[in-house]
């Protein structure tokens, strides 16, 4: 599979009540829990390739994603994923295969199927970040496109950086030592909108 990806910096979910889209609930907000693996000499970083361990409280996933390939202002790349059941034993098996954590990254995510207009349609993540909220599109070219101009978002304003690449400029903005992106709780407390 091809993920097709921008994202936007944002105080509140910009899709929510817009005139001109139709938007559904698809997986109502949840907690994630991240954790990047890769092999001592960090070959899947220097290849900005990246292997995902993802809890939530209804699934996990183990997702390898490839390199992005060429593109002016979308992050495209391939991308491999499978639900695993025992999350555990997962991360017992990658240690054992050399692989160590490197990172980690909580957020709540809700998840909309957007319909535009023409009705062609993408999916929007609302990401709620311990470094503020994100929207994530994902689809074809033209849907996200055709979003970001209905939102009066240009591409140039968008954002195809990774989590933990956002997270280390953030830390660097705000003169932090680095350290994993989890909220100050293990659970926080529900945002209100």
């Amino acid at each position: 599979m091809t993920e097709t990806e921008i994202k936007i910096r944002c105080t509140t979910n910009p899709i929510e009540h817009h005139p001109e889209l139709s938007v559904q609930v698809i997986v109502p907000r949840h907690f994630e829990d991240n954790r990047l693996f890769d092999f001592p000499d960090q070959r899947l970083h220097a290849t900005n390739r990246t292997l995902r361990l993802r809890q939530t409280e209804q699934e996990n996933w183990l997702t390898f994603k490839d390199s992005p390939l060429p593109h002016t202002w979308l992050k495209i790349r391939p991308e491999y994923q499978v639900a695993i059941d025992t999350p555990d034993a997962m991360q017992q098996i990658l240690h054992a295969l050399g692989l160590q954590q490197v990172f980690r990254y909580q957020k709540y995510r809700t998840v909309f199927r957007v319909v535009l207009p023409d009705q062609s349609e993408l999916h929007a993540m609302y990401d709620e970040t311990p470094m503020g909220n994100y929207l994530e599109l994902e689809g074809d070219a033209a849907s996200i496109r055709k979003t970001i101009d209905l939102l009066g978002v240009s591409p140039a304003a968008t954002v195809t950086a990774s989590y933990p690449t956002l997270w280390r400029q953030y830390l660097q903005q705000i003169g932090s030592a680095p350290r994993d992106m989890i909220f100050e709780q293990e659970r926080p407390v529900p945002c209100v909108r």
